[in-house]
């Protein structure tokens, strides 16, 4: 299976609160932990609007697709559980790259598609060709992955020796290189 375990397709959601499309800016959520779609050096505040900070692939394909309607993009970075919450209470207009389980939520065609792989250590033993290969394992995972992955994934959580979601990628590597997890779950 040359370690891809699913293909995983993300979808932009976008949703406007009351008013947002009669605004020139909308302020939409990007979760800081994922280089090269969204580069940030650290997770900031909705406050820090650096532009330095407002780059990425994810972000540029958002900023030039509303500039074509006359609307600026202001990103404000936050990781994947706090982005719905911010949705559902109207604090942002938009978010990118969410499971499609928010209710209420508008979402729209795929922008971007990401395809998610096991990286597991070589002294493991082991070949890991399909999900069941990960039981007795201790996982790490993106955050949400539960939900980003599907049923089949989530069902098989119970198997691992231990499973964590991290939302920053630059983490992930640390604690796969520090030896504290087998198998990391992540789009490469």
């Amino acid at each position: 299976m040359k370690s891809c375990i699913v293909a995983l397709f993300f979808s932009a959601v976008i949703t406007f609160v009351s008013g947002a499309v009669a605004q020139d800016t909308i302020r939409v959520g990007f979760n800081p932990g994922k280089a090269p779609y969204v580069l940030a050096s650290s997770p900031v505040s909705e406050a820090d609007h650096d532009m330095s900070r407002k780059l990425g692939i994810e972000i540029s394909i958002f900023k030039e697709v509303f500039a074509q309607f006359g609307i600026t993009v202001q990103p404000v970075y936050m990781n994947y559980e706090r982005m719905a919450a911010q949705i559902e209470a109207g604090r942002i207009d938009a978010g990118s790259l969410l499971p499609r389980d928010i209710a209420g939520i508008v979402y729209y065609d795929d922008f971007l598609r990401l395809h998610d792989h096991a990286i597991f250590r070589q002294d493991l033993g082991r070949q890991i060709e399909k999900l069941n290969d990960l039981s007795g394992l201790r996982i790490l995972a993106f955050q949400r992955a539960r939900d980003f992955i599907g049923s089949d994934f989530r069902d098989m959580i119970p198997q691992f020796s231990s499973y964590r979601e991290i939302a920053d990628q630059k983490n992930q590597v640390r604690v796969m290189m520090a030896g504290r997890t087998d198998v990391l779950i992540t789009d490469v």
